[in-house]
């Protein structure tokens, strides 16, 4: 290891010695918190908040009363007033009256009850870690608590009152420095300011007290007045107060202007205004003086004035500036020279007022109104009104105002009468009774208004058409021309209608259309529903008298109805039209097609490549048909069995059979005709077929060969009944579970001959063995012998003819049958009998 790294950490273990050493090496380091002081009353109680702050456990907690240290005994010495490991120890002085009251984690708070005179002194904690103080660490508080038992007992106090103004919110404390749970006291305020109070307690190591809050708004009423805050404890006559005046500061109060009661001047004359203030705290520094509300022109609390108008004042101190009421001051003199103004529209029928707009002062009291120079009205009010103006008040008027200092008379005044046009005569120059194509003249005849008319209007059913002149010449008359008419007159002012005619114009009949009455706005039917097509002709001049119906353009085969009703079939799709006539013209409608839907017709099946093919084709089903909706299902079927796919891959004979499909649509189903289909043997089917017919006729003519040898040969022998044989005895074989012992004096060269007859069948009956076999071919014998793998065949051969050899293990087999005529072999018919040969 490096020796620097070795010094460094030599170093600071020492320094954590040295800072543990010097964590402990001063015990009255300040880890004790308790009040300095308190003071209380004989009789009563007080607590002694204190906490520590030692990271060691805390064994022993002990109170001591005036504590002293004796240098000798290294101990303190005094009165124990509380130990909470031994009562015993407790002087006489406190015993019973103190009380732990710690509530949390290192609190060491304890209460003193029944305080007496001898309570009073010093009091100072010592904190061990160990329960009996004889080892450990040992603390004493380094700030003792004084404690002061006397009659007088802690007094209380007003805190200072903070500078109040007007509207603020304002507090004000009553507390006294003591608290006791079991030591009643009350603080109490007497006031009159409308406040709310609240009682607090304050219980710590940074102070107890009992205090009381009193929170109001003060207003200006509440400048000089008293408070007061009582005390109780103890004794219930034993109560104290202390008081505090109230200094409120508040913006000026009940500002006002005086004039010595005049408000008018003559013109040229001069009048004194006084601001006043009631009262003020503090007083009145300022004053400020306005006119009509917007002018400042002296800051003095008194002014001269020489111009009427609304003066008010302003007087501040300071704070807030505070504004007088506003006084009209007024100056006399003769009407101003009168104005005429109007009000209302000079309109014929309309309320109309002519105002005579003057100032004076004293006001006017009469007025004089005249008409072209002549008088026609007089009145102390300055109106002259019209309340329905007449065309014959056109003219020209002044008026003149009057008070005790003088007259004065108006301008004149043209009053202009306005009226809407008078008397409209509508007329139709050339007839009312016209054609559709015909020309027409409309004239509008009206007697000239005021102002002149500048607007001319056609009236058809209500509806305007603007034009600039009386008279208008319709060119060409359609028959939306026919109508109720008149015309209108207008100027500025309003108009006036004619009187009314009637122009009727002739047409044909107009937009014509046919609808469905079933109820749905689709076209779309169904073969067999009922359709009831309705042909409507807006209108006509003169009214039509018949109806016409045409499908595909051509005339239909019913006419003269407003309603087609039809039970349709496939064949009635088609476009229909309708049309109406009068002695003026006709009007055919628009087509409308009338899809009818119709199931599946002329439904027919074709197969590709044809209905004769061969196996192994590839063969495809395509069904037609023609029907409304055209979209259609197809399903295909073989011998009334449904196909999975119309497309038939490698085809069998046995997939030849009766084909036919199905065509389906939203209306209904329908079958094809049946189609057969033919499927022949391929090239390659043949051909098996050849090379298997081939091998069979050699294998016959073989087997013929074989039969008709066998039929010599049996001739030949020499055996006395056509119907006996034998064979060779077949040596000892342990395997064979039927094999019988020979008797003794048996050789293996003995023979065991077998006779084999069949019963005669008549009519399907078995009959009794015969004796005889006759020589017909339908009864012959054969004998089919199959030799061992292992030895040597014999057919009928003596047996000296073989050796010792040949005849070990041999075994021979014999199936007898009989042969029918044409060469078959029946294996299992009734006439066939069997028969084992043994030795």
């Amino acid at each position: 290891m490096d020796k620097s790294l070795i010094e460094s950490l030599r170093a600071c273990v020492f320094l954590l010695l040295f800072l543990r050493g010097s964590a402990y090496s001063n015990p009255n380091e300040k880890h004790v918190t308790v009040l300095e002081s308190v003071t209380a009353w004989e009789g009563s109680c007080v607590l002694l908040p204190c906490t520590y702050s030692y990271r060691e456990v805390i064994r022993n907690l002990t109170w001591i009363h005036n504590p002293v240290y004796n240098d000798k005994l290294k101990v303190f010495e005094g009165k124990v007033v509380y130990n909470h490991i031994n009562e015993t120890e407790v002087d006489s002085l406190f015993k019973n009256n103190v009380q732990y009251v710690g509530t949390a984690e290192k609190d060491c708070t304890v209460l003193l009850n029944n305080l007496r005179t001898e309570h009073s002194g010093q009091y100072g904690l010592r904190l061990v870690n160990n329960k009996d103080g004889k080892d450990g660490f040992k603390w004493m508080s380094k700030t003792y608590v004084n404690v002061t038992v006397s009659d007088s007992g802690p007094s209380f106090k007003i805190h200072p009152v903070p500078e109040i103004t007007e509207g603020d919110l304002v507090t004000l404390t009553c507390s006294i420095n003591y608290y006791c749970p079991h030591y009643n006291i009350s603080l109490t305020w007497i006031e009159d300011v409308n406040g709310t109070t609240k009682t607090e307690i304050k219980n710590g190591t940074s102070g107890v007290s009992t205090e009381i809050t009193l929170t109001f708004r003060p207003t200006w009423a509440d400048d000089n007045k008293n408070i007061t805050c009582a005390f109780h404890h103890g004794d219930p006559e034993k109560n104290e107060s202390e008081s505090v005046q109230l200094t409120v500061k508040y913006a000026p109060k009940n500002v006002k202007i005086l004039s010595n009661n005049i408000t008018e001047f003559k013109k040229g004359g001069n009048i004194n205004l006084e601001c006043s203030v009631e009262r003020s705290n503090p007083p009145v520094n300022t004053f400020g003086w306005y006119k009509d509300d917007s002018t400042i022109f002296q800051i003095t609390g008194t002014i001269k004035v020489d111009k009427p108008g609304k003066y008010h004042c302003v007087a501040g101190n300071g704070m807030v500036e505070t504004r007088s009421k506003a006084v009209e001051i007024s100056m006399l003199y003769a009407p101003t020279k009168p104005v005429i103004k109007r009000d209302g529209n000079t309109i014929e029928g309309q309320s109309v007022t002519l105002n005579c707009d003057t100032s004076a002062n004293p006001p006017v009291f009469l007025y004089i109104w005249y008409k072209n120079g002549e008088q026609c009205f007089n009145d102390t009010n300055s109106k002259f009104k019209f309340s329905s103006i007449k065309i014959s008040e056109s003219g020209s008027y002044t008026c003149e105002a009057y008070n005790k200092l003088g007259q004065e008379i108006s301008s004149l005044e043209d009053v202009d009468v306005k009226y809407a046009p008078k008397e409209a005569t509508f007329s139709i120059l050339n007839g009312s009774e016209k054609k559709e194509g015909d020309q027409i003249t409309l004239n509008c005849s009206v007697r000239q208004g005021n102002p002149k008319i500048t607007r001319y209007e056609w009236l058809k059913d209500g509806n305007s058409h603007q034009i600039t002149t009386s008279e208008l010449m319709v060119k060409t008359l359609t028959w939306t021309d026919s109508g109720k008419y008149s015309c209108r007159a207008s100027n500025d002012i309003g108009g006036i209608t004619s009187n009314s005619l009637f122009l009727n114009v002739h047409y044909a009949p107009k937009d014509a259309k046919i609808t469905f009455l079933e109820g749905s706005k689709r076209q779309d039917k169904k073969e067999g529903d009922l359709v009831t097509l309705q042909c409507s002709v807006r209108q006509s001049n003169p009214k039509f008298t018949s109806y016409e119906w045409f499908k595909d353009r051509n005339p239909y085969k019913v006419t003269g109805l407003e309603r087609l009703v039809i039970s349709i079939t496939w064949m009635d799709s088609g476009n229909y039209a309708c049309g109406a006539t009068n002695n003026i013209g006709g009007i055919i409608s628009d087509l409308v097609f009338l899809k009818v839907q119709y199931a599946p017709r002329n439904v027919s099946l074709s197969i590709t490549p044809g209905n004769h093919v061969t196996e192994y084709t590839d063969v495809t089903l395509t069904c037609k048909a023609q029907s409304i909706p055209a979209e259609c299902q197809y399903l295909w079927f073989r011998n009334d069995h449904m196909l999975e796919s119309n497309h038939l891959i490698n085809i069998k004979r046995s997939d030849a059979g009766e084909y036919y499909c199905t065509a389906r649509n939203t209306v209904g189903v329908i079958k094809s005709e049946t189609v057969y289909l033919h499927v022949s043997y391929s090239h390659y089917t043949i051909g098996i077929f050849v090379s298997s017919a081939l091998g069979s006729l050699i294998f016959l003519i073989i087997l013929v060969s074989l039969v008709a040898y066998f039929r010599v040969w049996k001739k030949c022998s020499k055996t006395a009944d056509d119907s006996s044989f034998f064979v060779l005895k077949k040596s000892h074989n342990e395997n064979h579970q039927e094999q019988q012992t020979p008797s003794p004096g048996s050789s293996s060269e003995r023979l065991n001959y077998s006779t084999l007859k069949f019963p005669t069948v008549n009519n399907g009956q078995i009959n009794s063995p015969r004796t005889e076999i006759k020589q017909e071919n339908s009864s012959d014998i054969y004998s089919i012998v199959k030799k061992s793998p292992i030895t040597p065949e014999y057919e009928n051969i003596e047996s000296s003819k073989k050796t010792h050899e040949e005849t070990q293990d041999e075994i021979h087999y014999s199936i007898i049958a009989n042969l029918t005529r044409e060469g078959t072999v029946h294996l299992q018919a009734p006439e066939v009998e069997y028969a084992m040969l043994k030795h």
